[in-house]
């Protein structure tokens, strides 16, 4: 049975205990991203992911490698743009080793000014490979379109001259400011009791944060979105397509019926939009569509990569099955359908200790609650044709999408299409 407890200081211990495995999974989640950062900031949030890796008061980074490989075990990391996730797997005999391992990296990081430099660079050359994607390009053009010059707006690593500029001065206030226990949870899943859980992160977490620390919550203000177009002018072989759009944030329960919505519309082979573009037309290999959900704000995008030639027709096809979806509504075995998607992906998630150390973290961390796995099936049972219809309607209204566009094939004015 999933555990949750907030300690004086603000820091949340979440425990999943698992039957069946012998792994276990230890996660320590920090609210903090890109969406918690100013444009002068930007990037600072991976660059201390990065330097969490390179040496602490009693390790260098080999033996940082050294310890979890020693243990037949994973160490790696992630920075999104609302929180920053360092975490371990192994089987369960090493638990205790990787919570010691994190805390060490987590409280007693050097930042040697030598690595520091080195990272940088490291950082920089990350920044131009992401430049070099042309798809990973376009979902950060349309997030820009859609939150502008905000958090959410920027992009994750940053920029290679705003990381130029860093100090390791103003990386260590920003850690100073963020890597506080408000913003800090620990989850733990797989094979361990809460008991044990609670004994170790009180020894290894709890008590090595300074008693005068600041403490403050960030969260993330809802953003006002605009309806803008943005193209880059880089030369590509494909050309990719997103259209977003503002949806609701982390907690609504419109999510559950949008997420099922997304399912019939883009959310796999058989939605609407694969059977229309590619298996009917013959029109592109990729096409899907998401969700993204933060703090109080959310967006829904539509991605398509497809040739030059075929830009066009592309778009057009999407805003056609939008516009169905929306005039005609969805069936009953299209609902069903979707329903089983969502469901089937929750069940497959309960299998891995590190997804469930993660989604219950993630969850905990933004919300402060658990996230209630039978609470969330009995809520996507509930769902009806109605329900996803009027979804619909309400969120593909194509006067509230963005449109952003890398390559060739597609002439500005068609921004006019969608409204």
């Amino acid at each position: 049975m999933n555990r949750i407890k907030i300690f004086e200081n603000g820091l949340t211990l979440v425990v999943c205990p698992m039957e069946g495995i012998y792994s276990a999974s230890v996660a320590v989640m920090v609210n903090v991203g890109s969406a918690m950062e100013t444009r002068e900031e930007n990037g600072f949030s991976h660059f201390i992911e990065h330097m969490l890796f390179k040496g602490t008061d009693k390790r260098t980074a080999f033996d940082i490698s050294e310890t979890i490989e020693n243990a037949g075990g994973q160490l790696n990391a992630y920075t999104s743009k609302d929180v920053t996730c360092f975490y371990t797997r192994t089987s369960s005999e090493h638990t205790e080793n990787c919570v010691e391992l994190l805390s060490d990296m987590f409280f007693f990081s050097k930042f040697d000014p030598e690595e520091f430099e080195r990272e940088r660079k490291v950082i920089i050359e990350e920044i131009i490979m992401g430049e070099d994607i042309p798809d990973e390009c376009c979902q950060d053009l349309i997030a820009s379109a859609l939150f502008g010059d905000t958090g959410l707006g920027m992009t994750i690593p940053g920029s290679a001259e705003g990381i130029g500029k860093a100090t390791r001065e103003d990386i260590l206030d920003f850690r100073a400011r963020h890597y506080t226990p408000a913003n800090v949870c620990v989850s733990i899943a797989g094979d361990i009791t809460y008991e044990k859980a609670l004994e170790l992160t009180e020894k290894y977490f709890l008590h090595n944060f300074p008693e005068n620390i600041g403490n403050k919550k960030y969260t993330i203000e809802k953003q006002e979105t605009f309806a803008r177009f943005y193209k880059s002018t880089r030369t590509t072989e494909q050309s990719y397509i997103c259209l977003g759009c503002p949806s609701p944030g982390l907690g609504d329960p419109v999510n559950y019926t949008n997420s099922v919505m997304n399912n019939i519309l883009g959310g796999g082979m058989s939605s609407r939009l694969f059977q229309s573009l590619r298996e009917k037309n013959g029109l592109c290999y990729s096409v899907f569509s998401y969700l993204s959900t933060y703090m109080n704000n959310g967006y829904f995008e539509i991605f398509v990569g497809t040739s030059p030639k075929n830009a066009e027709i592309s778009l057009q096809l999407i805003v056609d099955e939008c516009h169905r979806l929306v005039s005609e509504g969805a069936t009953e075995s299209e609902v069903t359908r979707g329903k089983e998607q969502f469901k089937g992906a929750t069940v497959l998630s309960l299998e891995n200790s590190l997804t469930v150390a993660t989604m219950n973290g993630g969850y905990a961390l933004r919300n402060g609650v658990l996230l209630d796995f039978e609470e969330r099936k009995r809520n996507i049972n509930a769902i009806t044709v109605e329900d996803v219809n009027a979804a619909a309607v309400k969120l593909l209204d194509m006067k509230n999408f963005s449109l952003a566009y890398v390559g060739k094939g597609l002439r500005k004015n068609l921004f006019r299409m969608l409204h």
